[in-house]
């Protein structure tokens, strides 16, 4: 699927791979996770079908963001999945790891940073099932949405960092799962939108787009 410009506006087209003019590539990425599916496309002179078109002519721009933003809050909850792994393992860590006599979760230092990961989570993750309802029920779920993807996101980040802090060295090493949820996490603050975007977005909706940047 490719959105261009239309003459008046923003179109959607389905374009087949094979198509004369069109050339794929694959890029590698940190996480190896989408491999395959990370890279793009160059066109040159794509001769496109009127059958092609998904939905209606320069009216794909409100389509585009209508599913992105559904999208948004599958990738957020996505996120937290992965940061709700990393904490679980960073929380059997800190019981088994000792220090001065005592497992390190005894320390306020370690215990205290992965209760509040813990708190964060949770909140994104009730945010999501609530613009997943509105979504089920018709209403405007914009703000909630890029709040998921964007702060969603960011947690997420933040609370595999904390967990690999908790294992110190061990997490930084090959052999911890805790090194590729780490850059998995990463990448999610780059795709379907940056937090920065996100923030534009909220902004936009609460202010009005005469009185936000």
């Amino acid at each position: 699927m490719v959105s261009t410009r239309t003459g008046s506006g923003i179109s959607i087209i389905m374009l087949d791979s094979s198509m004369d003019g069109i050339e794929t590539y694959e890029i590698e990425n940190m996480a190896h996770m989408f491999k395959g599916e990370f890279g793009g496309i160059r066109m040159n002179n794509v001769g496109v079908p009127d059958t092609y078109l998904v939905g209606e002519e320069n009216k794909g721009f409100k389509l585009l963001m209508d599913i992105l933003s559904i999208q948004r809050v599958h990738v957020g909850l996505y996120a937290i999945g992965i940061a709700e792994s990393a904490l679980s393992e960073a929380i059997e860590y800190a019981k088994m790891r000792r220090a001065f006599g005592m497992p390190i979760s005894k320390f306020e230092a370690v215990s205290f940073r992965l209760a509040d990961d813990m708190a964060k989570i949770e909140s994104i993750r009730a945010l999501a099932y609530r613009a997943l309802s509105m979504e089920n029920h018709g209403m405007d779920n914009r703000i909630e949405s890029a709040a998921v993807k964007g702060y969603g996101c960011e947690v997420a980040f933040n609370a595999v960092s904390d967990a690999l802090q908790t294992l110190g060295a061990a997490g930084y090493s090959k052999t911890s799962s805790l090194e590729r949820k780490f850059r998995i996490s990463r990448g999610f603050l780059l795709g379907d939108g940056t937090p920065d975007i996100q923030k534009l977005i909220i902004s936009r909706k609460i202010f009005g787009k005469e009185f936000s940047p």
